[in-house]
């Protein structure tokens, strides 16, 4: 069993990572252990979120059942971090795929065979993670191939980006071009995941000590309220400001099937 390290400093934040996989002589992965610092800047906001958002995709597309996890967050006189579109993720994905590849190659294996020995198969899903995070569905071995003939078809053909010939010649000019085909996964609802998960850590707060004793900072919580007004219309209010993923929709269309509604008596704002 290999068991390979590797350092990771990625651009989009200034974090650190050693990144290690157990992997069986034939390519098995029998578990990942992260552990990173993370420079958060001066006045960051998301703190917690930006670490801990990466656990909703903590094993990649992989079926693996053993995952280490550590953190440590570092407070500077730097710029801050703040949340741009899928924060969190891409610097552990990366972290995972680099090292893999390492250790593939450290087998004398080819890591495309490897990802496709390890992807979750369509029949386990819904995939429970090591968090208790869950994929719910997917094709992961059908999208990888789909993938890799993308590549071939538009990168790889003659005059691609990645055509043999012109990789060649670039190299010989002394410019180095190179594609590693894998999933991408990103979670669509990690709050609601990563909510569940902390109900299992936290008690709900009707059952917390009156005396304040139990510390949630940091936990995710957000705020429904849904008043009936005289003519018996809903008006619902959210902890969360509109952003352009049609929220408003969502929660109409959800209380309105719960309440035998229809969307038009139920107003969001």
């Amino acid at each position: 069993m290999e068991y390979l390290r590797g350092g990771i400093s990625t651009h989009d934040v200034e974090r650190e990572y050693e990144v290690a996989v157990a992997m069986d002589d034939d390519g098995t992965i029998r578990g990942f252990d992260v552990r990173f610092t993370d420079d958060f800047g001066a006045y960051p906001r998301f703190v917690v979120g930006q670490v801990i958002r990466p656990l909703g995709v903590s094993v990649q597309a992989y079926d693996v059942e053993n995952l280490g996890y550590e953190y440590e967050l570092v407070a500077s006189n730097k710029a801050p971090q703040t949340a741009y579109r899928g924060f969190g993720n891409p610097s552990h994905i990366y972290g995972i795929e680099m090292v893999l590849e390492k250790a593939a190659r450290e087998l004398s294996l080819d890591p495309d065979e490897v990802r496709e020995k390890n992807l979750i198969t369509a029949d386990q899903m819904p995939y429970k993670l090591p968090p208790k995070t869950v994929y719910d569905s997917g094709d992961y071995p059908e999208a990888f191939v789909r993938i890799r003939e993308l590549v071939d078809e538009n990168e790889r053909c003659p005059g691609g980006l990645l055509d043999p010939e012109v990789v060649e010649r670039k190299r010989e000019e002394g410019t180095y071009r190179g594609c590693r085909e894998t999933l991408i996964i990103e979670p669509a609802a990690p709050t609601t995941s990563m909510t569940d998960m902390s109900l299992e850590r936290f008690p709900p707060e009707e059952d917390l000590p009156e005396d304040g004793s139990e510390n949630l900072v940091g936990f995710d919580r957000e705020h429904l309220g849904a008043p009936v007004e005289a003519d018996g219309t809903i008006h619902a209010l959210l902890g969360t400001d509109a952003a352009g993923q049609g929220v408003e929709t969502i929660v109409s269309q959800l209380l309105a099937d719960e309440l035998g509604l229809t969307p038009n008596d139920v107003e969001v704002g």
